[in-house]
């Protein structure tokens, strides 16, 4: 691909700069999104959870973790931006990606380079355990690769679901688009920290199970904010329209009913 039609792909596809006050209303939105599909949100904690575990598994297990996680997260993308669509998908899209060999090409890639870059730093854990000197030095630069994981795959993974932008333009995109909203993304890291320090505190088993689909469906939120200039506020706004006059409906049936 040439440079001018790498430019061409990337038209249209600026990052904007967000207002802070999302920080938060993302937050919301994706956990009400998953209350309101918690079945399909609780099948994806569920394979969530059994890829965690295989995590735990020295190098293989770390590798088929991160190498899966791009496409899978691409299927909670699909998943996500239906739900805000006002449209249903069935638990098996989220395993789209596999599916899709044309997806599947887009996101190996990304796969691959978030595979060897997780694997190296978990072998380098691995020998600053042996060799306490490493400890600190390996520490910050588990850091930086955290960073850096976040700046490049955080809205690469949409770029290259939704625009099919070949990955290092996606890449790139992602983070001018962290660069541009720091500060929003800084605030709503923190939100995050606390929501879930509080549902492991309160044994809120079901908002905790919710977690991690939420912050799956926060990704495709905030991409669709950035890139797409959807109005989360009034997202929000429906959705509360819609919960009020449910509750008066039921509320005037059981006043009818007695």
């Amino acid at each position: 691909m040439t440079m001018t039609q790498d430019n061409e792909l990337q038209s249209g596809l600026e990052p904007k700069k967000v207002s802070d006050g999302l920080a938060l209303d993302w937050i919301k939105l994706s956990t009400k999104l998953c209350f309101e599909n918690y079945a399909i949100a609780l099948g994806i904690s569920f394979v969530s959870l059994v890829f965690l575990f295989v995590s735990k598994v020295p190098i293989i297990g770390v590798a088929i973790y991160y190498f899966c996680s791009v496409p899978l997260a691409a299927g909670v993308l699909i998943i996500s931006k239906s739900w805000l669509e006002g449209r249903r998908r069935p638990f098996a899209d989220y395993f789209m990606a596999f599916n899709d060999t044309q997806m599947f090409k887009l996101l190996t890639p990304l796969a691959i380079l978030r595979c060897i870059i997780m694997v190296g730093i978990s072998i380098l854990y691995v020998l600053a355990e042996q060799m306490p000197l490493l400890v600190l030095p390996v520490g910050l630069l588990g850091l930086i690769v955290m960073v850096f994981d976040y700046m490049a795959f955080f809205y690469g993974i949409p770029l290259v679901v939704f625009h099919k932008l070949p990955p290092l333009a996606a890449i790139k995109l992602s983070f001018a688009a962290v660069n541009k909203n720091l500060w929003v993304e800084f605030l709503n890291g923190t939100f995050l920290g606390v929501y879930f320090v509080l549902s492991l505190l309160a044994l809120a088993f079901p908002v905790f199970f919710v977690f991690l689909p939420a912050m799956l469906a926060l990704c495709c939120i905030k991409y669709m904010s950035i890139f797409e200039n959807f109005d989360v506020e009034k997202a929000l706004e429906m959705r509360q329209n819609v919960s009020t006059q449910s509750s008066d409906k039921v509320a005037s049936e059981n006043e009818t009913n007695s």
